[in-house]
């Protein structure tokens, strides 16, 4: 006994053919259906649906119908097995005081207390906020923030002065020595430039030339290097001779020529000094 090559053992020949199903007895189709997904599925896990694949004829069996689950991820919080983690960024002065704010979480917004004297770096957690284990979804994970510190670039004279004050107080010493130290450096630069000012309103107010020369080149010259000149003229120069008169008027012009040559000897030699330390 053989089984028919014709009918293959059916005892039915179809000579014509279903235009729907091309006489294979199937038809391809698709439909909507609503799956559970249980809490805690990782990304690329499968589930498996029974009942709900190809149907088999000769077992007259139906298949089962696998899901690929594909887990998007959400903006700001990464996942890392059961727990979650987000960035957050607070104020040097809240992390210095502690504060409360408001954050996100898969159960939507709420609030995260930030301790006092938090660190770059640190972690704050809501406990039982993160993903629920498949097997045990009593159990749960916790959702971490890490704390980021931002510290301005830019601040105000009063924010400054309140950080300066908060500085002294943890290191009264060391502060004190640098503002007393700055403090009176600019004391002695001030009370050296009034000095010089009121020198020279004196010297203004007496009306000698030779003084006036004499502060007009002490204010040209930045520095204490002040250069001189000075001639003694013997006394029967200034005799009530005719051409005593003459010869005074050549020892001005020697000495205003000996002023100006010493005056540019010295602005040349600043000049050259000071090329030098830029150079250096």
């Amino acid at each position: 006994v053989s089984t028919c090559s014709k009918c293959g053992g059916d005892g039915k020949i179809i000579i014509d053919h279903c235009r729907r199903c091309g006489g294979n007895g199937e038809v391809q189709s698709k439909r909507s259906m609503k799956v559970v997904i249980p809490p805690g599925v990782s990304n690329g896990a499968t589930m498996q649906i029974r009942g709900e694949g190809n149907f088999d004829r000769r077992r007259s069996l139906a298949g089962d119908l696998f899901v690929a689950l594909h887990v998007d991820e959400k903006q700001g919080i990464h996942r890392d097995g059961l727990n979650l983690f987000s960035k957050i960024s607070v104020d040097y002065t809240e992390a210095i005081l502690g504060t409360s704010m408001e954050v996100e979480t898969v159960e939507g917004m709420k609030d995260l207390r930030i301790p006092s004297g938090v660190q770059p770096g640190d972690t704050v957690k809501l406990q039982q906020m993160g993903v629920p284990d498949i097997n045990n979804p009593s159990v749960r994970g916790d959702h971490l923030f890490i704390v980021n510190v931002l510290i301005p670039k830019d601040i105000s004279d009063p924010e400054r002065a309140l950080v300066e004050e908060i500085a002294f107080l943890k290191s009264p010493g060391k502060w004190h020595s640098v503002s007393t130290n700055s403090t009176e450096a600019a004391q002695r630069k001030s009370a050296k430039v009034r000095d010089w000012k009121m020198h020279c309103q004196g010297i203004k107010s007496v009306g000698s030339w030779w003084n006036s020369v004499k502060c007009f080149l002490g204010q040209r010259q930045s520095q204490e290097r002040f250069a001189s000149v000075g001639v003694e003229l013997p006394a029967p120069l200034w005799s009530s001779k005719p051409d005593s008169f003459l010869m005074a008027s050549v020892v001005t012009v020697f000495m205003i020529t000996s002023i100006f040559n010493t005056v540019g000897k010295t602005d040349k030699w600043t000049s050259v000094r000071q090329r030098n330390q830029r150079r250096l």
